[in-house]
């Protein structure tokens, strides 16, 4: 009973400690985005805009919490797409207006049950 409670309590400190850094990671990103919205608005408006001092070039914390940005970003748009296996490849051509190929095209559920299930990415 004792180490139940110690296991359970040790697992609620952990889930805390997991939760903030999400929140620490979120705001992180939000403000990464935002300054890169705010310098790409400036650029387009034609301002005069020192970019790499406004996104922090040269700056080793700085670029480090740049490439950091750009890993999660790809990490969640490969999370995204093994979570959506039919939307995979297609989206750049729907979104230009072109209509996906004959072989491109999804198969029914009929067809897509016949296949053999795939182990998940993370075994």
């Amino acid at each position: 009973m004792i180490l139940y409670a110690i296991f359970t309590g040790s697992m609620a400190i952990h889930v805390l400690n997991l939760k903030a850094e999400a929140e620490d990671r979120e705001r992180t990103t939000k403000q990464l985005t935002r300054t890169l919205k705010r310098v790409i608005n400036q650029v387009r408006n034609g301002e005069d805009v020192d970019i790499r001092a406004e996104l922090g070039t040269g700056n080793p914390a700085m670029e480090k919490e740049w490439e950091e940005l750009v890993k999660r970003v790809e990490t969640d748009a490969s999370w995204i797409s093994l979570q959506n296996p039919n939307q995979r490849g297609r989206g750049s051509k729907e979104q230009a207006g072109e209509a996906p190929k004959k072989d491109e095209t999804v198969k029914s559920s009929a067809e897509q049950t016949n296949t053999a299930p795939s182990k998940p990415a993370f075994y």
